[in-house]
């Protein structure tokens, strides 16, 4: 069962932290400073926030891959991911975004910030 966009957002808000500093988030997420789960909170339209998803799995990103500041458009195999960490990176998705997406759903097509943003989305939209 989908969860709604206004939980999805609802936990991504709830995490510590300025959603422009990913550095700070980073640091957090390195630290293991541990972060209740997130939902999205649905903006108007019940729409889920792009921009602060893309922010959280960017902070997760960077702290599997060991890199700052992942550009949203790179693909995870071609900065140093491999199938090993994409497990990885989607077990921590679970954890700390409370985002329920399938292996099969996340590797479907090139996989960067921004597809795997919209691919949240969409399945939260469904």
């Amino acid at each position: 069962m989908n969860k709604p966009p206004d939980e999805l957002n609802r936990v991504l808000k709830s995490i510590p932290g300025d959603s422009s500093d990913i550095r700070a988030l980073h640091r957090k997420i390195a630290s293991g400073t541990k972060k209740p789960p997130i939902s999205i909170d649905a903006s108007s339209e019940g729409e889920v926030d792009n921009e602060l998803l893309e922010d959280r799995i960017a902070a997760i990103w960077e702290s599997m891959l060991h890199r700052e500041a992942i550009d949203r458009d790179s693909d995870f195999f071609e900065i140093g991911g491999d199938s090993i960490l994409a497990v990885q990176v989607l077990s921590k998705m679970r954890s700390e975004l409370n985002v329920t997406l399938s292996l099969g759903e996340m590797l479907d097509g090139k996989l960067s910030i921004n597809d795997l943003s919209a691919k949240i989305a969409n399945h939260y939209r469904h």
